[in-house]
């Protein structure tokens, strides 16, 4: 009855999406994104599947972290270890568990993916200073290196406020949970400045599943003039969280339970970022970007003790960008050299007392050329990276690895666009996934090559569609491979992806407007040891679909569903679990309203109650099992803005 109810929700968003179909505008396509090429550019001349958010967007959806946002668009699938945004996979174009080290993360541009298997951070920027959210489907090594193999996800912040403005958000939600933040921006003469600060605070929903986040971050930003700009931005992070484990199949009936009651872990993160910019008399700019961060991870399992590490990162990154013509066409250059130089230092456990170090050194240009003026675009990029892995314990390794992009774009009108695109891509293993029966083996680097080609068009004023394809083989894919001896992290041969991504956005009225997704995936494993076997742990569809109405001036409706269906257990790459096919469709719907410097807000997560598993792995006894995601929730809220 439950999956009828939920269908029902999500055939019913499908209707609306394609009936009330009216005369207002939908979303255009010359919004400008900076992820593609590096430097500010339209959507529409742009040759891959773009999906960009806005902080409008994210404020209709009633989340609080970036996953949250991230599971309602096209093609991406989202596993939630506990519900809390703190573990979160996600997964563009189906890479399954090792998705962390296929999807790249920027903050402003820079990196946030760590030189581990820990994953993403999804907890080191408040959804508060988010001005949107850029998605770039397929490769983009060519312009940020390793790891940008199935897609690029950029979250850009917002600098200041055009008036000094206080902010203030008090929320309160299920599981003992309650969120406050508090920002402060605003502009001095050409200064923008912004102090944000966040305290997060949750039992989980599960046992041993809590959470508690403490962020503080300033940013500062120079406009002077045409000659000179900077940026600035620092933060620190501090965060404890319960590991409960994995539930055995045969005890879903106590989901809330803890297989682990007693491991636990704590993370210390803080960054700092400076980008002083120059325009030069000569034509031209330069930029250079100056990263640093250091992690300092605590954890502790019962059985085995405690296990922390530190991580020191540092970047130097100048940028050269020029606008030219030659031969009378108009065309921008980016061109530059990324240095990343990361320190793994184990402190406790097994590995105490070793030290890892990677250092890229990486050079690449990237050009964009009209061949036919504001119509046909062509992108070409190239990338020479040199990684050495410097490890205390095993031999040093050094790999020159080349990556690369063509693509084409063809604006047929202002709002709509064909693309077709081929990329090289690459990712290295991270600084603890040695390979091996004793895991002393650096393992050669991953190389993926693309194609994909779509559409992005406008229907006359009330109707946005997006379709697109995407072919992917991969050569010494890296992964964990549980059957082989106890279990060793491997280059297996080859791979292969290939799905659709189609996606609809409607106004058709002021008040109303819709969105329905869908993507396929299939994920292959070629020769070797598993051939003809699928990708653990990426569906084979996925798809959402939302409504959002303004009945009244300040009150805003919003209804979202997601669905998955038909995925192999993460870990089984044998194949040989048959038992978690089946779909799940989850609902959430929020409410808001605003009076004067006031918003009040509340929502229901999991409306219809669904039991269900975002993240499930089949253990070393070959057994299922799982991380259960949490029922219907609630929440609710109030936000003050006040300028001064």
């Amino acid at each position: 009855m439950k999956h009828i109810q939920h269908y029902f929700a999500i055939l019913t968003l499908s209707i609306l999406s394609s009936s009330i179909l009216t005369a207002e505008s939908a979303k255009r396509l010359d919004d400008l994104v900076v992820t593609a090429s590096r430097n500010l550019r339209s959507l529409n001349t742009v040759s891959s599947n773009v999906t960009l958010i806005t902080a409008e967007d994210i404020e209709k959806t009633g989340a609080v972290t970036v996953p949250e946002i991230l599971k309602q668009a096209v093609g991406i699938n989202v596993q939630d270890h506990l519900g809390t945004g703190r573990t979160v996979s996600v997964d563009i174009r189906g890479y399954g568990e090792s998705a962390a080290s296929n999807t790249l993360v920027l903050i402003d541009g820079r990196r946030i993916n760590r030189p581990t298997l820990a994953g993403i951070d999804w907890t080191v920027v408040p959804i508060e200073r988010i001005k949107q959210i850029e998605i770039i489907r397929g490769g983009m090594s060519a312009l940020y290196g390793d790891g940008a193999v199935g897609g690029t996800i950029n979250i850009i912040t917002k600098k200041g406020a055009p008036a000094n403005k206080l902010y203030f958000d008090s929320r309160v939600e299920s599981y003992e949970g309650y969120r406050e933040s508090l920002s402060l921006s605003g502009e001095e003469g050409n200064w923008f400045y912004s102090a944000d600060f966040t305290y997060r605070d949750t039992d989980g929903y599960r046992d041993n599943g809590y959470f508690t986040n403490k962020f503080g971050g300033l940013t500062l930003n120079y406009d002077g003039d045409d000659f000179f700009s900077a940026d600035f931005s620092g933060a620190i992070k501090q965060d404890s969280y319960g590991m409960p484990g994995a539930v055995a199949e045969n005890n879903l009936d106590k989901r809330e339970d803890a297989a682990n009651p007693d491991d636990w872990g704590e993370t210390y993160t803080e960054y700092l970022q400076f980008t002083p910019a120059l325009k030069l008399e000569v034509p031209g700019k330069i930029s250079v970007v100056f990263d640093y961060r250091r992690v300092v991870q605590e954890s502790f399992f019962a059985g085995w003790g405690g296990f922390d590490y530190n991580i020191i990162e540092y970047g130097i990154k100048p940028k050269y960008d020029l606008d030219y013509s030659l031969g009378g066409f108009n065309s921008h250059l980016t061109t530059g050299v990324d240095y990343i130089n990361s320190e793994l230092h184990y402190v406790e456990g097994f590995f105490a007392g070793q030290i890892r170090k990677k250092e890229s050194r990486e050079y690449y240009v990237y050009n964009t050329t009209e061949l036919i003026a504001d119509s046909l675009f062509l992108d070409a990029g190239y990338r020479r990276s040199r990684v050495d892995f410097d490890f205390d314990t095993i031999e040093s390794e050094v790999f020159d690895i080349d990556s690369s992009r063509l693509g084409l774009t063809y604006r047929y009108d202002e709002s709509s666009k064909l693309f077709i695109s081929y990329d090289r891509s690459f990712r290295t293993i991270k600084m603890d996934e040695l390979g091996g029966p004793s895991f002393d083996q650096i393992l050669e680097p991953q190389l993926s090559k693309q194609f994909q080609a779509g559409i992005s068009h406008h229907f006359n004023k009330f109707l946005d569609l997006t379709l697109s394809v995407f072919d992917i083989t991969t050569y010494d894919e890296i992964f964990l491979d549980p059957n082989a001896g106890w279990g060793q992290n491997q280059n297996y041969e080859e791979t292969r992806r290939q799905g659709v991504e189609i996606s609809f956005e409607s106004n058709p009225t002021e008040k109303i407007s819709l969105y329905l997704n869908y993507a396929y995936t299939n994920a292959e494993l070629k020769d070797g040891n598993y051939d003809g076997n699928r990708v653990p742990g990426v569906p084979r569809h996925v798809g959402s679909a939302g409504v959002h109405y303004e009945p009244a001036e300040g009150l805003d409706l919003n209804l979202q569903s997601r669905f998955s269906n038909d995925k192999i257990i993460l870990s089984d790459w044998a194949n040989t679990s048959t038992h978690w096919g089946d779909s799940y469709a989850v609902v959430d719907f929020n409410i808001s309203y605003d009076y004067k410097i006031f918003t009040f807000y509340a929502g229901v997560n999991n409306l219809f109650n669904e039991e269900y598993s975002e993240y499930g792995v089949l253990n070393f006894l070959g057994n299922n099992t799982y991380y259960p995601s949490p029922e219907r929730n609630i929440y609710a809220g109030i936000k003050i803005s006040k300028e001064f």
